[in-house]
């Protein structure tokens, strides 16, 4: 596998937080009560 290919195959942050998120929908308001951001 090139470099190029595990960039483009490679999820972004928000990108696997939203994966966990549609996993455990309690994450979403965990994430809300505490106030968190999403940092990149």
């Amino acid at each position: 596998m090139t470099v190029s290919r595990i960039f483009l195959f490679s999820p972004t942050k928000r990108q696997m937080l939203q994966l966990v998120i549609e996993k455990n929908p309690a994450v979403h308001l965990l994430i809300d009560e505490l106030g968190l951001e999403l940092v990149e």
